[in-house]
């Protein structure tokens, strides 16, 4: 048993990861958790590179482990020797459920690397650039809101594509998403900027 803890101590070693690093590259979530109930740094940076825990997560691809290590209170915005965070990472291997998760966690989309690089500049695709942006949550929210009606002539609902007791038939109603609205100069606005 002494023969492999000292193999295994070399190895941490040479690699210069925390058992933990390791936890987390062999998508081990039981032992990650064992290891930070013991007292593991779950922001350790590792020694070749600077990296933590949870960027090692990023780089494997590895969604589950990001989220436990986001539960359990990683830095999302720690930076490695280059100065890049895991969202650097996410964004330039193309991960959009990451990158809305760490987003969504706190990660700070304005912090450059040591080549002066945002998240948005290092990103992979147009579809991680609009999630950066904030153009793609807002692009799913219209989608997912039911459409109504409004007759230019009466205020008339229609909903589903089912008229309204007082829908006028001569009038052609402009269909929009609900809780957006015309304003008197033709403008549409969100409810939310109406109130």
């Amino acid at each position: 048993m002494a023969n492999y803890f000292n193999l295994w101590v070399c190895l941490l070693m040479i690699s210069g990861l925390s058992p933990l690093h390791l936890a987390v590259l062999q998508g081990c979530q039981d032992l990650a958790k064992m290891l930070l109930d013991a007292g593991a740094d779950i922001n350790a940076m590792d020694i070749k590179s600077g990296q933590s825990p949870l960027m090692h997560a990023v780089e494997s691809n590895n969604p589950d482990m990001v989220d436990f290590l986001i539960e359990n209170g990683c830095d999302v915005n720690s930076q490695s020797y280059s100065g890049n965070t895991a969202l650097h990472i996410a964004c330039g291997r193309g991960q959009v459920d990451t990158v809305r998760l760490l987003l969504k966690s706190g990660a700070d989309s304005s912090l450059k690397n040591y080549h002066n690089d945002t998240p948005v500049m290092v990103a992979k695709n147009k579809k991680i650039t609009d999630v950066l942006r904030g153009r793609a949550s807002k692009q799913v929210r219209l989608q997912e809101l039911p459409l109504v009606s409004v007759s230019p002539h009466q205020s008339c609902y229609m909903e589903n594509g089912s008229p309204s007791s007082n829908h006028s038939r001569g009038s052609s109603p402009l269909t929009m998403p609900l809780g957006l609205h015309l304003s008197a100069s033709h403008s549409l606005k969100t409810s939310s900027e109406l109130y």
